[in-house]
């Protein structure tokens, strides 16, 4: 079940597509955590993968585009990639 909604997004705001990806955190102990990242034009969620076993199930993250400071991606070959996206603003959505 996926627990991202339209309702998440912005009035006008358009949501584009969902990608598989792995999100690092440097000021976590657990520092990485696969999901979804959803690309929408005015900022981008990361939906947590939860397991069956957990029992707190992590919250939604999303980063507003217009407080990100810097967005930088390369390329590893043709089917992974890494970005680089450094926010001063991210929200917690728990569901």
């Amino acid at each position: 079940m996926d627990r991202f909604s339209l309702l998440l997004l912005e009035p006008s705001e358009i949501y584009f597509c969902d990608v598989a990806v792995t999100y690092l955190d440097d000021s976590s102990d657990e520092n990485h955590q696969r999901g979804r990242l959803k690309i929408c034009s005015k900022s981008v969620v990361f939906v947590p993968q939860s397991y069956a076993d957990d029992q707190k199930v992590p919250p939604l993250l999303k980063f507003p585009l217009s407080d990100c400071t810097e967005i930088k991606g390369q390329a590893h070959n043709q089917n992974t990639s890494s970005h680089f996206c450094n926010c001063y603003i991210f929200f917690d959505i728990p569901f």
